[in-house]
């Protein structure tokens, strides 16, 4: 079966209070409405983040970013407010685009792992868990690269041997609920792994993946309880297919 050969993101949940990753992303409703944990961040840093903000006319927009480098009075040296737009109208597919998006600023930076932080007021359609979980899904399907046939880079001897598979690897979010969030990731997990397989798919080239292999991969799938069923030459040709047939060949 066709494969990446790059471990998917990995994606942890921790509380709220727990210890955070030097580059973390804040969620920031419109209007500049920051989270609980997000004030608790600006009042250490002495309003440093919320004057960061206003310089930039940063106001919360869906997707809007600004960068706050080495706020003093707190441990990280970058957080990243990330706007949500109004959470009262903020979508399922929307919350996935979201997490995308941090999913790219955080790995922009070179951060091999970083946190993000899921917090938003009552007033958002999805609860926290389920909003932390659908941004998991989006960062995870965010950080999909298809690297099979991809060089080596040369590491500092010129021996092959490098690493080129940097970015971010690991993104602790930190919510409320953390169990909950985890056991609502779970599912979204799955379609995930199903959207990087399709990708998978996809990304092979014609010469590596024709209708015998792509038959292949898709035998697994009875395991599921999917019922799969494979036409070979024979049925094509009783099926008038014969333009199928001619691109196989």
């Amino acid at each position: 079966m066709p494969s990446t050969e790059v471990k998917p993101l990995d994606v942890a949940f921790a509380g709220l209070s727990a210890k955070r990753e030097p580059i973390v992303c804040l969620l920031v409703e419109e209007g500049m409405t920051l989270s609980t944990a997000g004030r608790a961040m600006d009042e250490a840093t002495g309003g440093h983040l919320e004057h960061a903000a206003s310089a930039a006319d940063f106001k919360g927009k869906s997707k809007a970013t600004i960068e706050v480098l080495a706020p003093r009075g707190i441990p990280e040296k970058r957080v990243i407010l990330l706007g949500t737009g109004d959470v009262a109208t903020v979508k399922e597919l929307d919350w996935i685009n979201l997490g995308g998006a941090a999913c790219a600023q955080l790995a922009s930076r070179k951060a091999k792992a970083a946190s993000l932080v899921v917090e938003t007021s009552g007033d958002a359609a999805f609860d926290e868990p389920e909003i932390a979980a659908l941004m998991a899904m989006g960062a995870v399907l965010r950080s999909y690269e298809f690297r099979k046939y991809r060089t080596k880079e040369s590491d500092e001897s010129g021996n092959g041997n490098g690493d080129s598979s940097d970015g971010l690897k690991s993104l602790t979010i930190n919510c409320a609920d953390p169990k909950k969030a985890e056991k609502a990731f779970q599912r979204h997990r799955a379609v995930a792994n199903g959207v990087m397989l399709a990708r998978d798919l996809v990304n092979e080239p014609a010469n590596a993946l024709g209708p015998v292999e792509l038959a292949e991969s898709a035998k697994p799938l009875k395991d599921l309880g999917v019922k799969v069923e494979i036409l070979d030459v024979e049925a094509l040709e009783k099926l008038g297919m014969g333009a199928l047939l001619g691109v196989a060949q």
